[in-house]
């Protein structure tokens, strides 16, 4: 038998020149991972770097342009499937140690689901306000689209269209920062939220049909689907499940990351249930492994499995702002909702 094993690399970012305020066109700034493989499957992450791409090749990228990403604050990102290998390694252990969160769903729980999901996400679209920003993508080029909601009246939504330039989606913060620098010049454009409702998608367990849920949202010639709608301008908390969460006996521990701005919790008010929750003590000193990310972990006394919870995070950012995050679940199915 015959193992094949060396090394590759595959890109993780793309930018504009415009964007770093280089004038050339004609070309792209391209951040990619060189890693080693054991057929074909990432194994070890080797090294981050930038090339130069211009018709389809790549060339070595000249030292003032890396002075023109670092000015503007841009990195080569780390990504997940780097370690494809290990990760894939780790959940064949985990998947047997706690079956019942990972277990395949019938076709009626695999409909009630998707139905679930789509009532929650079509609820989001009824309660946008101005912190909310709507990300789309075109089905045939893969552009990704951000809508800033800027005032609702009714049925109606205004919104304040941008493209950040980048390949994929950005970052909350680079996107935010985006909004604000360029929010004068902003193109406006009103949605109406049976429009934005009808191009929501659902990927699980089964991948919509993009073909029929994408709308001319834009009024161009392209086809798009709603991939996400985020509530910015303060912390976005999402889950760390199967990083660092973990249930025993009569205590849940739940792991968390922040992809927003940095805050300290100010207090935990149990709205339901009879868990005793607290802000586990490594939390401040445990450093999230991707840049612009941080991680924030909670214990639970008391807890037992299969009871539903319910309580109100309130957190304090480095400007002295409250804002307050509602999460009710049952063990580590659970949703997360930020209230301001």
């Amino acid at each position: 038998m015959r193992i094949v094993f060396g090394f590759n690399s595959f890109r993780t970012k793309t930018v504009h020149p415009q964007k770093v305020g280089i004038k050339e066109t004609g070309f792209w700034l391209e951040a990619r991972q060189k890693y080693f493989h054991i057929c074909a499957i990432p194994l070890i992450p080797i090294d981050k770097y930038w090339v130069l791409r211009k018709n389809g090749r790549m060339y070595t990228m000249p030292s003032e342009y890396y002075s023109a990403l670092y000015e503007h604050g841009i990195d080569a990102p780390n990504v997940w499937y780097a370690f494809l290998g290990p990760v894939v390694i780790l959940l064949l252990f985990l998947i047997p140690i706690r079956h019942n969160g990972f277990r395949q769903l019938s076709p009626e729980e695999a409909n009630k689901w998707r139905v679930e999901q789509q009532q929650k996400r079509e609820a989001r679209v009824d309660s946008l306000n101005d912190k909310d920003i709507v990300t789309i993508q075109d089905i045939n080029t893969q552009q990704t689209v951000y809508l800033k909601a800027e005032g609702a009246g009714g049925e109606n939504i205004l919104f304040k269209k941008f493209i950040t330039g980048s390949y994929g989606e950005e970052k909350p913060g680079s996107i935010e920062l985006y909004y604000k620098k360029h929010i004068r010049h902003l193109d406006t454009l009103t949605l109406t939220k049976k429009l934005l409702k009808s191009a929501l998608t659902v990927r699980y367990p089964v991948p919509d049909d993009l073909r029929k849920t994408a709308k001319n949202l834009l009024g161009d010639s392209g086809l798009y689907t709603v991939t996400k709608i985020e509530r910015y301008f303060g912390p976005i908390l999402s889950d760390e499940v199967g990083v660092g969460s973990s249930i025993r006996r009569g205590f849940i521990h739940l792991s968390f990351i922040n992809s927003g701005w940095p805050v300290t919790v100010a207090g935990i008010k149990n709205i339901e249930g009879v868990v005793k929750w607290s802000v586990d003590d490594t939390s401040t000193r445990r450093p999230n492994h991707f840049p612009g990310q941080y991680s924030l972990m909670l214990n639970g006394e008391n807890f037992k499995d299969g009871v539903h919870y319910k309580f109100l995070l309130l957190l304090k950012d480095t400007l002295q702002g409250m804002h307050t995050i509602a999460i009710e679940g049952t063990d580590f199915d659970k949703t997360i909702t930020r209230l301001d």
